[in-house]
């Protein structure tokens, strides 16, 4: 099998493995065994790190090193899941809003990044997919939490909505208490 044809079979695997092996830890050994497989056969780290967060991890934990491919690379990766929330299909807008809380703490400046990245997130607030929602909600929260500053208007608009999500709603609130708003 080529590097090429390798990176590609995992691309079209990894969507798969993240629907069917639920349990976090488990899906990193998974993953970090096929990953040890392909890389043997010559597929190429850097082919498929930009995948999602737990790829990048599961080749660290195969040792695999992955250089970042540019010196703002992280800033890339903030910017291209930020275009991604708006995607059509609701599996990406879930993935990019999770990929969030992972890549803005990397960013080459982390604050500018939390800034681009909370409005954007906000908005999905309202996505007809709770998954989305859900996910968006959890990355506001993980950000919050770890001091990135939340916008005021978007604490407006986040204390003023009633939200039919119990889980969205739990947490937006820990996200304001992490605000101190």
């Amino acid at each position: 099998m080529s590097w090429r044809a390798g990176a590609e079979l995992f691309a079209d695997v990894w969507p798969l493995i993240q629907a069917r092996v639920r349990n976090k830890r488990q899906r990193q050994e998974v993953t970090a065994g096929l990953l040890r497989l392909l890389v043997e056969h010559d597929v190429d780290p850097s082919d498929v790190a930009d995948i999602h967060p737990e790829v990048r991890a599961a080749l660290a934990a195969i040792g695999a090193e992955v250089p970042e491919s540019g010196p703002g690379a992280p800033d890339e990766a903030v910017a291209g899941c930020i275009r991604q929330l708006v995607a059509t299909d609701a599996k990406d807008r879930a993935a990019a809003a999770e990929a969030l809380r992972h890549f803005v703490p990397e960013a080459r400046e982390p604050n500018a990044a939390a800034t681009a990245a909370l409005p954007a997130l906000a908005g999905l607030l309202s996505d007809p997919v709770p998954k989305v929602r859900r996910e968006a909600a959890m990355s506001i929260r993980v950000l919050v939490r770890a001091g990135y500053p939340l916008p005021a208007d978007i604490v407006a608009n986040l204390r003023a909505t009633t939200w039919d999500d119990e889980v969205v709603a739990s947490r937006v609130r820990d996200a304001l208490v992490a605000a101190g708003r």
